[in-house]
């Protein structure tokens, strides 16, 4: 009987402990929008799709009819790499511009972080 006494007691004291789990966080994502023009030139030095200007789907005749930062390219809008990329960070999508820049190949871009400003 007195053994199943220690072994409650032993029970109830390894229970009420609490563990310390060690939570790595991810590291911050530095929110620096002078850096789109740098990596933006990376990502167009290794012929990344990244790189390369994004259509807005808006049909134009002319630059004028674009929105500032956007070429009209065959009829049709287009955002540079770098506008794109200032106009996200001024909606809350902050890409690690720093590690971006440094890449050496284009499918190194999956490993920078991105992070998204809810704004719900």
């Amino acid at each position: 009987m007195r053994n199943l006494f220690v072994i409650a007691a032993f029970v109830i004291v390894l229970t009420g402990c609490k563990t310390s789990r060690m939570v790595t966080p991810n590291p911050p994502v530095i929110t620096d929008s002078a850096l789109c023009g740098v990596a933006c030139e990376r990502l167009t030095q290794l012929s990344c799709e990244e790189g390369k200007a994004v259509s807005t789907g808006i049909a134009c005749n002319g630059d004028w009819e674009c929105s500032p930062g956007e070429d009209c390219v065959n009829r049709v809008c287009f955002d540079s790499c770098e506008h794109f990329c200032l106009v996200s960070q001024s909606h809350g999508v902050w890409f690690d511009l720093t590690c971006v820049s440094q890449i050496n190949s284009c499918g190194e871009i999956n490993f920078c972080p991105l992070s998204v400003e809810r704004n719900d």
